[in-house]
């Protein structure tokens, strides 16, 4: 008993130093603007909707940029009982969840402009992301664990299991007609101008 329990304190405190190490790795200079727009369908259930003016876009670094279409997310999968600390809302980092969500949508609706696309460069444009809203957002400082954790998740064996078996969600028209066939409960939007 006393060797699991030293085990475990042993990987606790070997936490700060990867998560730090992971931090320090991930690539920066990935940019996002425009509009998220998000109709609450259900609970924990919500649909994006791009805004036509002003869309939701992500650049990376010599890179083709990322422009969502309608699909369905949950914004950031979070674990309920981690949903009790402030750092892991599912709608904290709204531009992070999306983009990676996006990527799965594109994959598993066979989209060819998104073809290229892993399961590791999905986590990497979220974890990106993530540490660019870190870096430019007082509301959301810098925190290597948090990072880490979410990075982590979202390469797990079950990100994989949903990469390789998710639906595609997206409306086969994917136009306005084919949105309101169910009326949201709520529509939110956030819109963000160029950042860093």
């Amino acid at each position: 008993m006393s060797t699991r329990i030293l085990s475990a304190l042993a990987l606790v405190a070997t936490l700060p130093g990867c998560a730090t190490l992971r931090y320090d790795s991930i690539d920066e200079g990935t940019r996002y603007h425009g509009k998220v727009r998000v109709e609450w369908i259900e609970p924990d259930l919500f649909r994006f909707v791009p805004d036509p003016q002003a869309p939701f876009t992500v650049t990376r670094p010599g890179k083709p940029d990322i422009v969502p279409g309608v699909f369905e997310t949950d914004g950031g999968s979070v674990p309920y009982p981690l949903r009790a600390f402030p750092a892991y809302s599912p709608w904290g980092y709204a531009p992070a969840f999306i983009a990676h969500d996006w990527l799965f949508e594109a994959h598993q609706c066979g989209l060819p402009d998104y073809a290229d696309y892993t399961l590791n460069d999905a986590a990497d444009v979220m974890s990106e992301l993530i540490k660019t809203m870190m870096q430019t957002n007082p509301a959301t400082p810098p925190d290597p664990l948090v990072l880490y954790t979410m990075d982590v998740a979202v390469r797990s064996d079950a990100a994989r299991r949903f990469w390789d078996t998710g639906r595609c969600t997206m409306p086969p028209d994917s136009g306005m007609k084919a949105l309101r066939r169910a009326p949201p409960i709520a529509t939110w939007e956030l819109d963000f101008y160029q950042n860093g």
